[in-house]
């Protein structure tokens, strides 16, 4: 059956939409000041104060509202209709979500982050919720499965996957901010540092702890982790490896999207590169083969395409491949904070 909120369920969401809004209107604000030089002043370091409060109080709110999974699917719903949010997926809205969009999606994905498998399957298949049908159901789970959350005994290895992936497009997003081919766009590159953070736990614990200053070095977990898990390389490989190339596929058909024409808005580009970005972590989590075969999939897309400009921007990604292997590693295990 499906749950029925409660007045205080309802107090609880509006609690955690208000944060969840502060919290970004906080990063947003700090974007902008540096974007405007102003990150030594005492109006940037008095907003990240403001900021890790505004984090401090979050656990308690999601405490508060536990881990049913119908309970969650209901104020989620409730939430998103009263956010006006579009049902779209990370990597959208990463891109060119609203700030709506942005909000729900973070309070999606730390509203499930503690769901078992079990718990999720046994909830809603015990429960008059199971129509394969229901869209806003399907979103849910689409969300998640988007972000390396899926219905899957993988589930732990594929979100630190995810995290890997994560960590690498942040530090390849020093590199294309500090390029002087993307000196028109380094505001909207700028940006993009502070909207990873808010949509990723992981990032914005590094980046709040360092100040939002981009290590020099990535931190990787998912090899350690599968390796405790007790499973062999060869397995461990091959679930990441084949996460990667879907992953590097979808983006190289997104990229081939965008035209001449469209590269020349400011807008249009900052997405194309943060694209090619993206596509170049992956790439960091192939082996020499998966990139073999991903470069295949790129050619076979390029003649189905109208060439251009974003041809060359993967072509690229290819070649600068050598060099992103030169990104210091650092073995780390992410540790979620109650």
């Amino acid at each position: 059956m499906n749950y029925k909120l409660t007045p205080t369920d309802y107090e609880d969401m509006r609690t955690l939409v208000s944060v969840t809004e502060s919290i970004f209107d906080t990063v947003m604000f700090l974007s902008q000041l540096e974007i405007e030089n102003k990150k030594g002043t005492t109006e940037y370091r008095c907003g990240l104060e403001r900021l890790k409060s505004s984090l401090g109080m979050e656990p308690v709110i999601y405490g508060r509202i536990g881990t049913s999974v119908l309970k969650l699917i209901a104020a989620v719903d409730y939430i998103q209709s009263n956010l006006h949010a579009s049902s779209i997926s990370t990597e959208e809205i990463l891109l060119k979500g609203s700030d709506s969009d942005m909000i729900l999606m973070r309070i999606l994905i730390r509203l499930f982050a503690d769901i078992s498998v079990e718990q999720g399957v046994k909830e809603i298949v015990n429960s008059e919720k199971t129509d394969d049908d229901d869209p806003f159901l399907n979103f849910v789970f689409s969300s998640l499965e988007s972000v390396g959350i899926s219905y899957a005994s993988d589930v732990k290895l594929k979100l630190s996957a995810q995290q890997d992936y994560n960590t690498f497009a942040l530090s390849i997003l020093k590199k294309q901010t500090a390029s002087s081919q993307n000196k028109d766009i380094r505001s909207h590159l700028i940006m993009a540092k502070y909207r990873y953070s808010f949509m990723y736990q992981e990032i914005e614990e590094l980046l709040v702890r360092e100040n939002f200053e981009i290590p020099s070095h990535a931190y990787l977990q998912a090899l350690c982790l599968g390796q405790l898990q007790g499973r062999s390389d060869k397995r461990i490989y091959f679930q990441i490896h084949k996460m990667m190339f879907d992953i590097a596929c979808i983006h190289m058909e997104s990229l081939l999207k965008y035209s001449d024409d469209m590269l020349k808005d400011p807008v249009k580009k900052t997405e194309a590169v943060l694209l090619v970005g993206r596509l170049r972590a992956s790439l960091l989590l192939l082996d020499e083969s998966g990139i073999t075969a991903a470069n295949e999939v790129f050619h076979i897309l390029m003649e189905q395409s109208d060439g251009g400009e974003v041809v060359e921007m993967i072509t690229n990604a290819y070649r600068q491949h050598k060099k992103d292997k030169s990104i210091p590693l650092t073995l780390s295990f992410y540790q979620k904070k109650k």
